[in-house]
């Protein structure tokens, strides 16, 4: 179990990490560069968050293996608290990795301002279970 843990300290690490140059580049005036790096953040602190929540759940005694399943389970666990808008990132991250329009990007970025903050809470809800 302790091997776990670690892992699941160095994914905490690494999500709080990303959320800085999130929160870095969610801080500058909006230009189509800014916005474009606000989504690459926003996909790759996602891909972080909800593999940080497969391996606290998995500490919690449930497995999953998609985002889909991970998320449902977090919110049986009690690491996140709507799972509604964690299934709405899941979806937000994959418009932006399959398609590309104007619309969509607007509404991505929206998404990740939305995210970092939820994001941020994750990461308190997640250092709770190695420090009780």
């Amino acid at each position: 179990m302790e091997q776990i843990e670690q892992k699941l300290k160095k994914k905490i690490k690494d999500l709080d990490t990303a959320l800085d140059r999130l929160d870095e580049s969610l801080m500058e005036e909006k230009t189509e560069f800014i916005r474009d790096a606000v989504i690459q953040r926003f996909e790759f602190c996602f891909e972080i968050a909800w593999k940080t929540m497969k391996t606290a759940n998995y500490i919690l005694g449930f497995q999953s293996q998609s985002p889909r399943d991970t998320i449902r389970s977090a919110a049986q666990t009690g690491l996140i608290d709507n799972p509604k808008k964690w299934l709405d990132y899941l979806t937000a991250r994959s418009l932006s990795t399959h398609t590309y329009n104007e619309e969509q990007s607007e509404q991505i970025y929206k998404k990740a301002k939305e995210f970092a903050f939820d994001a941020r809470e994750l990461v308190k809800s997640t250092t709770a279970i190695l420090n009780p």
